[in-house]
Protein backbone atom coordinates (compact mmCIF):
# COMPACT_ATOMS: atom_id res chain seq x y z
CA UNK A 1 0.00 0.00 0.00
CA UNK A 2 1.51 3.36 -1.36
CA UNK A 3 -0.16 6.56 0.95
CA UNK A 4 0.37 9.32 -1.61
CA UNK A 5 0.00 12.80 0.17
CA UNK A 6 -0.98 15.55 -2.11
CA UNK A 7 -1.89 19.40 -1.94
CA UNK A 8 -4.29 19.43 -5.30
CA UNK A 9 -6.25 16.92 -7.40
CA UNK A 10 -4.14 15.69 -10.40
CA UNK A 11 -5.34 13.31 -12.85
CA UNK A 12 -3.07 10.49 -14.74
CA UNK A 13 -0.72 9.47 -12.37
CA UNK A 14 1.90 6.79 -12.83
CA UNK A 15 3.12 4.66 -10.32
CA UNK A 16 6.60 3.00 -11.27
CA UNK A 17 8.26 0.30 -9.28
CA UNK A 18 12.40 0.19 -9.74
CA UNK A 19 14.68 -2.15 -8.17
CA UNK A 20 18.02 -0.90 -6.52
CA UNK A 21 19.10 -0.63 -10.00
CA UNK A 22 16.79 1.57 -11.25
CA UNK A 23 15.60 -1.17 -13.80
CA UNK A 24 11.76 -0.49 -13.86
CA UNK A 25 9.68 -3.81 -12.64
CA UNK A 26 6.05 -2.95 -13.62
CA UNK A 27 4.00 0.47 -13.62
CA UNK A 28 0.59 1.29 -12.40
CA UNK A 29 -1.52 4.04 -13.75
CA UNK A 30 -4.05 5.70 -11.26
CA UNK A 31 -6.77 7.85 -12.82
CA UNK A 32 -7.03 10.26 -10.06
CA UNK A 33 -5.18 11.39 -7.28
CA UNK A 34 -7.94 13.34 -4.69
CA UNK A 35 -6.88 16.35 -2.74
CA UNK A 36 -5.23 14.45 0.99
CA UNK A 37 -4.07 11.19 1.41
CA UNK A 38 -4.89 8.92 -1.06
CA UNK A 39 -4.13 4.98 -0.67
CA UNK A 40 -2.93 2.99 -3.76
CA UNK A 41 -2.43 -0.80 -3.54
CA UNK A 42 0.24 -2.11 -5.24
CA UNK A 43 1.43 -5.85 -5.22
CA UNK A 44 4.67 -6.65 -3.79
CA UNK A 45 3.83 -10.14 -2.43
CA UNK A 46 6.20 -11.70 -5.35
CA UNK A 47 9.23 -9.79 -5.08
CA UNK A 48 12.08 -11.42 -3.32
CA UNK A 49 13.81 -9.47 -0.27
CA UNK A 50 15.15 -6.67 -1.36
CA UNK A 51 15.34 -2.72 -1.42
CA UNK A 52 12.85 -1.21 -4.06
CA UNK A 53 11.69 2.77 -5.07
CA UNK A 54 8.73 3.88 -6.22
CA UNK A 55 8.77 6.78 -8.99
CA UNK A 56 5.41 8.64 -9.05
CA UNK A 57 4.69 10.84 -12.50
CA UNK A 58 2.65 13.76 -12.91
CA UNK A 59 2.84 15.25 -9.58
CA UNK A 60 5.31 18.25 -9.28
CA UNK A 61 5.96 18.34 -6.20
CA UNK A 62 7.51 14.75 -5.91
CA UNK A 63 11.15 14.95 -7.38
CA UNK A 64 12.50 11.94 -5.83
CA UNK A 65 11.50 8.08 -5.88
CA UNK A 66 10.14 6.65 -2.66
CA UNK A 67 12.34 3.79 -0.83
CA UNK A 68 10.95 0.84 0.39
CA UNK A 69 12.52 -2.51 1.75
CA UNK A 70 10.61 -5.68 0.85
CA UNK A 71 11.06 -8.55 3.93
CA UNK A 72 9.22 -11.57 4.94
CA UNK A 73 8.47 -10.62 7.76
Amino acid sequence: MVELKSAQAVEKVELQLLDAYGKLLRKQKVEQVEVGINKISMETADLPTGTYFIKILGIDQLQSPLKFIRSNF
